[in-house]
């Protein structure tokens, strides 16, 4: 019992999670697939879905792709960047996909949104 208690009472789960979260936040600007998201927290596949369904309701990759969209929204309302520069930095391998991301995610396109957030609107 007391062994229990020294090694802390964290369910190894919730730790694997912070693995992959952290994970997703060092490398979001990269191309991730799911086998790399679940090696960083060295499970498998189907666990990796698992933890993320179960603690953070969603698939790994729309967890990945709700940061890359929430990274975005920053650049667009800081930065001069285009679209596309700003689609690319965040992982986004196409601008199409990007958009499409965005309008469903924000219910306007990443120009309108700009042009809503910018200092001075």
């Amino acid at each position: 019992r007391d062994r229990h208690i020294a090694s802390g009472c964290e369910n190894p789960d919730i730790q694997t999670q912070k693995q992959m979260v952290s994970y997703i936040y060092k490398h979001y600007q990269e191309h991730i697939t799911l086998t790399d998201i679940a090696a960083a927290g060295m499970v498998s596949r189907s666990k990796c879905c698992k933890i993320f369904q179960k603690y953070l309701s969603q698939s790994p990759v729309s967890f990945l792709n709700d940061y890359r969209l929430e990274i975005s929204c920053n650049l667009l309302s800081d930065t001069a960047f285009s679209i596309t520069q700003i689609a690319t930095s965040c992982g986004f391998n196409h601008l199409s996909y990007y958009s499409k991301m965005f309008l469903q995610r924000y219910g306007c396109t990443p120009n309108v949104f700009r042009k809503i957030h910018q200092p001075g609107n």
